[in-house]
């Protein structure tokens, strides 16, 4: 059957001050009425039901999965002490679903993505599935077409088709391919050639795969791991949590892109076109959001004379009033308020590393 393992761990310091260390992004109604972790699971409809879903959180974050999703029951989250990265989590996950269905197929999923096409999107999804039943020992993953030359995102070169059925080149349907080499994230210039030889994917770190072909290729790639996987597995989470954190604590952290994927005997990727993006920024999200007459994305209370290009955001009655300004990012909220270059991340990521520092001294 197949199972989804939802990742919402992430801490979403780029969406601050909205997104705060303990209430980080996927909890929030960024880009619609419902938050982006409701989104996740939304789009699961008709494919995985309610009670084959497991989240991989964070213990602090446990009361703000069950009021958001009050479908799922305590015992469907895996809750990290602290954070390891994607392997481990993701090791645990599959462990304890093929506790209960050795056979279990498993779709791997981050809390924090904006898809448009949720029908294009199960079709991959379907695809990946159907193409891990004929293949048990490929590890599938999902493919954006690429939109533009993003040097946000890694890339997944293609190879051969994989699929053995017929079909249809057109970048409309969706197709599997065999992984000729993965890609980190790249300059404008090599992201354009990428995208002008039109083999190349955008890595949406969305994955099936077999529980079982995991555990045996993260046995075989990372045995210390799999030995923590084993000591850990030995432990009633639910009866005995100090006793399971300690030991999750053992992992190292690891991706597992490292840990797993460069193992792997078999991959492949579904290559298909759903309106993907990751909502990693307030860039990002201004994509996905209506603009005025003079290209600003404006939720909240705003008053503006001469503004042009800005993201203005607030999270209240906060009335956000401005005058000859342009490209900028406004965010009010009732703890903080942040006015920022546009496109600045790594100053905002750093800004916000020092606000964390100094709010820290004086506790």
């Amino acid at each position: 059957m197949l199972h989804a393992v939802i990742l919402a761990g992430g801490s979403g310091v780029r969406f601050w001050p909205v997104s705060q260390r303990n209430h980080p992004k996927q909890f929030l109604a960024l880009a619609g009425e419902q938050t982006l972790l409701q989104q996740t699971i939304q789009r699961l409809g008709g494919l995985v039901p309610p009670e084959r879903v497991l989240i991989s959180t964070r213990e602090a974050f446990q009361p703000l999965v069950l009021s958001q999703l009050p479908e799922l029951s305590s015992s469907q989250l895996l809750l990290e002490p602290a954070p390891r990265d994607t392997a481990p989590c993701l090791a645990v996950a599959a462990a304890l679903i093929a506790q209960r269905d050795p056979e279990a197929t498993l779709v791997i999923l981050p809390s924090d993505h904006m898809i448009e096409d949720v029908p294009a999107f199960q079709r991959a999804l379907q695809l990946a599935s159907n193409t891990v039943h004929e293949h048990p020992d490929c590890m599938v993953l999902i493919g954006a077409v690429p939109a533009s030359p993003a040097t946000g995102y890694g890339y997944v070169e293609m190879g051969p088709h994989l699929n053995s059925a017929a079909v249809d080149d057109s970048t409309a349907s969706p197709s599997v391919h065999q992984v000729r080499s993965f890609r980190e994230k790249p300059d404008l210039a090599t992201a354009k050639e990428y995208l002008s030889t039109g083999s190349f994917l955008w890595s949406c770190g969305i994955f099936v795969w077999k529980a079982k072909t995991f555990l045996d290729v993260l046995s075989k790639s990372a045995p210390d791991l799999s030995a923590v996987l084993d000591e850990l597995m030995a432990i009633d989470r639910l009866q005995s949590p100090a006793a399971w954190n300690e030991v999750f604590l053992k992992f190292r952290a690891i991706s597992v892109d490292y840990a797993v994927l460069e193992h792997a005997p078999r991959l492949g990727a579904v290559r298909a076109s759903f309106g993907w993006d990751d909502l990693g920024s307030w860039e990002a999200t201004s994509r996905h959001l209506p603009h005025d007459t003079h290209a600003n994305v404006i939720r909240g209370q705003h008053v503006g004379r001469e503004t042009a290009n800005c993201i203005i955001h607030s999270t209240d009655q906060h009335l956000i009033a401005t005058c000859g300004v342009e490209d900028l990012v406004i965010v009010h909220t009732p703890q903080a308020t942040l006015i920022a270059r546009r496109g600045d991340e790594a100053g905002l990521k750093a800004l916000v590393a020092e606000v964390e520092k100094r709010q820290a001294s004086r506790t």
